[in-house]
Parts: structure tokens; sequence; C-alpha cells
């Protein structure tokens, strides 16, 4: 049981169904951190935001909503998105396809300390997404060691799932996940510091 407590308390566990709800990090903090106001996010959240899979977090009457790492990094690249203009369902797409640079730090080992969804926050490199036309997305990094510079992907309809070698967006604005990372891993740090009595 004691083994079950101390894996619980460990931030970069990416599931947490069996531990108490006071572990993770207090949608307030997130807040804070991200510098988001606070109910935005809860709108955000009432709107539906999380995916089925990870939205178990209704916190009952009288409770704080408490996420996890996989929740927290989800919901704090939608809520940077939304506080910059971008629609709900947009911005849901995009913390999707943020998966995708997990994906590549570990799979690839690009960057074995960096896998955002699983609380691992640390990155010596640059991660961004960008978005053209609200339809295509596209990778970029510094993590490649074949490639000096930055490695640009490219571009994916966000529908399909199809590479567009063809595709040549008009608008284009760009995600940077790492800088997201930062701006939570402070959120994580500040819940770790003994509490002051």
């Amino acid at each position: 049981m004691a083994d079950v407590k101390q894996e619980c308390n460990s931030f970069e566990r990416s599931k947490m169904p069996d531990c108490p709800r006071q572990d993770g990090i207090k949608l307030k903090d997130l807040c804070d951190h991200l510098s988001i106001n606070y109910d935005e996010a809860r709108y955000t959240l009432a709107r539906g935001v999380l995916p089925k899979a990870i939205a178990k977090t209704e916190p009952g009457r009288g409770n704080h909503r408490v996420f996890n790492p996989e929740q927290a990094f989800y919901l704090a690249v939608c809520l940077k998105l939304k506080a910059a203009g971008v629609n709900t369902t947009l911005a849901a797409k995009i913390s999707d396809w943020s998966r995708s640079i997990q994906n590549m730090s570990q799979n690839l080992g690009w960057d074995f300390q960096f896998a955002p969804f699983a609380g691992m926050l640390n990155t010596e490199h640059e991660w961004y997404i960008d978005v053209g036309d609200a339809r295509y997305v596209r990778l970029a990094t510094n993590a490649n060691p074949s490639r000096l510079g930055l490695d640009i992907l490219p571009w994916t309809d966000m529908a399909s799932r199809k590479e567009c070698k063809t595709s040549q967006p008009a608008v284009i604005f760009r995600v940077d996940i790492g800088l997201i990372a930062g701006q939570l891993q402070a959120s994580v740090d500040v819940q770790k510091m003994p509490s002051k009595t």
C-alpha cells in the first residue's frame, strides 16, 4: 500500500486512477503560472475541451479540480491557444497534435527527458507546432541530431492526417510547446514546495 501511495505522489506518473484527488496540479495554480484567467479556464472545461479518455476532472461540490500530467499539459496548450484568440475546437485539435512532439522526442530518442504528457517538462531544445490556415499542422524542432538548426517537417492535413507536400498555407501561427511546458513546470515546482505553517 505504501508503494502505491509513493507512486501517486510522483507528478511524472502519466496515469493516476488510484491516486487520491489532492495529487496533481490544481486548476488555479495552472492558470496562475500560465497567466490565464481562471474563470475562462473553468468556462473552457465546461465546454468539454478535454478528450473523454482524460476528462475525469469533475471536482464535486467544495473540491478543487486537480489534473494529472496528461490532463494538465493538454489543458495548458488549449488554454494558451484560447487566450490568443483560437476557438475551443481548433485549440483542442492542436493540443491533440502536440502529442506528436512527445512521440518524436521519446521514440526517436531526440530529447528523452521531454515527455510533457507524462509530466517530464524539461527540455533544452525548441519544439513547435505550426498551424496553417486552421487546417494544416507541422512540427518543428532543433532536437534532430542529424540536422543543424530548426528541422521543419512537411504540412499534414489535420482531418485526414495525410502529408500535404504541395500545401502552402497563407496564414500561419506557431505554438511554442517547449515554452508552455516550462511555464507548467513552474506550476509543478510550486506545488512541490513545502508549505509554510
